[in-house]
């Protein structure tokens, strides 16, 4: 009997079986046939599909269905993406939450065991996903970013890129966080506008001759500091350009230098914070001091022939007191 309205729920997904059952979603093997082929632009294994992928996977489907009718051999080639970091995070979420150990106490073999157990779950969820849009891909080839083939074909890439100088490794700015220990994308950060102030330091000229202030809102990346910066057409700093100031606490003595990076003829402290627009200007900071440990602790090299060493709280007191160097807020 026929039911007085559509039910999408029982009638799709038997069509959607007869359709994968007849091979219609796989290539013609015609050899005299047209090759017509789409990657399809692989979602997180970490959750599931949003709008976005429903109305990206529509077109793409739209396309492959219309160039397999005009007969081409048409392979919409499905696979979803290992998103490293975010697995990671989600699998430690689930750990922590099950009052599990974290993934250090439980060890590498233990903890990559539990992130396949995952891909497992959430990848079949994206794959019904896609089914249950009608998405015609060729499932006998579906494929994860991390399977030996695609890892080896990645690697292999990856080294010729590097070795064709088509791309380079180099020290950049992360998203740190201390507690997962990796770094995370700038998708995977939460953002807040949080008031704040400029910090003045007064940074002894190592003459002993007078001092040159820099305002900072980031006192605690002083430590990390190599140079200061001033405006090559600074009528008040030409003076001081090729000297040294003496670094609070740090005690070692850095170059004042002159760059164009310096806006509106202001100094700034050149530390890991300016390194990015110090790079769009062509030029390179070549010496760079670690001022922030891994788990997030403050630390500094006392001087170039001793060994790091972490703050203790008197040190971040006579920071925040102005006791080595002047500082004001």
């Amino acid at each position: 009997m026929l039911e007085k309205t559509f039910d999408p729920k029982s009638v799709e997904p038997r069509l959607y079986a007869a359709w994968e059952a007849s091979g219609g979603f796989a290539p013609t093997d015609d050899p005299n046939a047209e090759p017509f082929s789409i990657v399809i632009p692989p979602p997180n294994v970490t959750g599931s599909l949003h709008i976005g992928h429903a109305l990206n996977n529509t077109l793409q489907d739209v396309l492959i269905r219309f160039e397999r009718m005009r007969g081409k051999a048409a392979l919409w080639l499905p696979g979803t993406d290992h998103a490293g970091i975010a697995t990671q995070m989600v699998v430690e979420r689930q750990l922590a939450e099950a009052g599990n150990q974290s993934r250090r106490d439980l060890g590498r073999d233990d903890f990559v065991a539990k992130i396949w157990e995952w891909k497992a779950k959430s990848g079949g969820t994206i794959v019904n996903q896609l089914k249950r849009l009608g998405a015609s891909c060729d499932w006998s080839r579906e494929r994860f970013t991390l399977d030996e083939g695609l890892s080896a074909a990645v690697r292999k890439v990856f080294v010729t890129l590097y070795k064709e100088k088509l791309i380079y490794r180099d020290k950049r700015l992360v998203n740190w966080d201390p507690h997962f220990q990796t770094a995370i994308s700038d998708l995977e950060v939460e953002q807040r506008e949080v008031d704040g102030h400029f910090w003045h330091f007064a940074y002894p000229l190592e003459d002993g001759s007078g001092e040159i202030v820099v305002a900072t809102t980031r006192p605690e990346t002083m430590l990390g500091d190599t140079a200061v910066a001033v405006h090559p057409s600074d009528e008040r700093y030409k003076a001081l350009i090729g000297r040294a100031v003496r670094l609070p606490i740090v005690n070692r003595p850095v170059p004042i230098i002159a760059h164009n990076a310096v806006f509106d003829l202001r100094q700034i402290a050149d530390s890991k914070r300016v390194q990015s627009e110090i790079a769009r200007y062509g030029e390179r900071v070549e010496e760079l001091e670690l001022c922030i440990e891994r788990e997030g602790e403050l630390c500094c090299l006392l001087n170039p022939i001793e060994e790091r060493h972490r703050l203790v709280d008197d040190d971040v007191i006579q920071i925040a007191f102005g006791k080595c160097g002047q500082l004001s807020h």
